[in-house]
């Protein structure tokens, strides 16, 4: 995976920020990850076969769903334009649910039930 800036935040969650130039492929069609990615600025887009399918706009989270439950890309990602991406990796991700109020645990455990029994459907 790409690498960038060592940064904490504000309430001191360890992540890092990097820039990709326009046409970087960030993450390949059948990849898994555990590391969701955070378009901070600039434009990511979905593609296979070269063709654009999604644009992943300014503010988006990629890689949820391969982070919770293993899944696959589905599609290439690549910078539609130069942007900067924040990485959540589980390092992050476990400061973060460890701060985080028992009622915002208990929302994102129901999500993610709710996407397996809408995937086994």
């Amino acid at each position: 995976m790409i690498s960038g800036n060592p940064v904490t935040s504000d309430l001191n969650f360890p992540f890092e920020r990097f820039t990709v130039q326009a046409g970087f492929v960030v993450f390949k069609k059948g990849q898994k990850t555990s590391e969701m990615l955070f378009v901070e600025e600039g434009l990511l887009e979905a593609f296979d076969d070269n063709q654009i399918l999604k644009s992943i706009p300014q503010g988006s989270l990629i890689g949820v769903t391969s982070v919770m439950d293993g899944t696959p890309f589905a599609y290439h990602i690549r910078a539609g334009k130069d942007s900067t991406l924040v990485k959540i990796d589980q390092k992050c991700l476990g400061a973060v649910l460890k701060a985080a109020p028992a009622w915002m645990l208990a929302t994102i455990n129901s999500i993610v039930k709710d996407m397996q029994q809408l995937k086994q459907a």
